[in-house]
């Protein structure tokens, strides 16, 4: 029987489609790992890790199915992901991918210090810290909306949203700063550019490792 931590890790092959794991951000538990079936005529090239999966479909049927090792060969996609672990990609840049089944690795900040980090909300939580650490955040300049500037607060002294609902990730910064966490991965990036242009600095200047 699978448990519940493994099913991140777990790809089944049906007569229907692929049944891949799911990362969803969830209000009551927090991140959790769930199985989405994708039809095969929907794949074309689907990355698990080090392994690629290239279907062959014909009419919504599956002729063949090729796997193939990601360090055989030099092909593009290793070169990208060669350059990615090596320089990190632009935390701007983020904003063109699909972020929902991508893990994050490492932040490194202008300083050229890498920090390693867990999961997308523990990236924010660790963007935060990094501002506070240089002054960047402070009593002066809090609360902080978030992205979309409506009923949510990024950042507040206290745990609580303009619309008075306490927040549902329950991280805090350093300094005891409560953090909204709970956004999916695209958000937190959302959120992270945000945040460092309101604390007047480059996003530019950050870089992500998946």
């Amino acid at each position: 029987m699978i448990g519940k931590d493994e099913v991140k890790n777990v790809y089944v092959f049906t007569k229907d489609g692929l049944i891949v794991p799911v990362r969803k951000e969830n209000p009551i538990k927090g991140e959790t790992w769930e199985k989405e079936l994708v039809p095969y005529s929907e794949i074309k090239k689907l990355n698990l890790g080090t392994v690629c999966i290239e279907p062959e479909i014909k009419g919504n049927i599956l002729v063949s199915l090729k796997m193939r090792r990601e360090f055989e060969g030099t092909s593009d996609r290793q070169k990208v992901k060669d350059k990615n672990e090596t320089n990190g990609i632009l935390l701007p840049d983020l904003q063109k991918i699909d972020l929902t089944m991508k893990d994050i690795r490492s932040m490194v900040t202008p300083d050229g210090q890498r920090h390693n980090v867990t999961s997308w909300a523990v990236f924010l939580v660790d963007l935060a810290n990094y501002l506070e650490s240089i002054n960047k955040i402070n009593d002066s300049n809090v609360p902080i909306d978030d992205y979309a500037g409506r009923k949510r607060y990024l950042i507040n002294s206290e745990n609580k949203h303009k619309s008075g609902a306490k927040f549902i990730g329950t991280h805090k910064t350093n300094k005891g700063l409560h953090i909204e966490t709970n956004y999916p991965p695209n958000l937190i990036v959302k959120n992270s550019i945000h945040l460092i242009e309101y604390c007047n600095q480059d996003p530019s200047s950050f870089k992500v490792i998946m």
